[in-house]
């Protein structure tokens, strides 16, 4: 099944960037494929470091 889904998108992919009226466009379309696996591992990198917090101020209460 992911062996399909990948060419399908690459044959996809493919005929998008055929039609493409400007290199412009066509950088849009690549940064708009790659944005959710960059706001994927921010929102991944926000996440380990929130958790890190809240241990440390959890010790913190121990403490005392």
């Amino acid at each position: 099944m992911s062996l399909y889904t990948l060419f399908y998108f690459y044959f996809a992919l493919e005929g998008l960037v055929s039609i493409m009226p400007s290199k412009v466009l066509r950088v849009l379309m690549y940064l708009a494929i790659v944005n959710p696996f960059v706001c994927s591992y921010l929102i991944y990198l926000a996440v380990k470091s929130i958790r890190n917090d809240s241990e440390l101020v959890e010790s913190l209460d121990r403490i005392r």
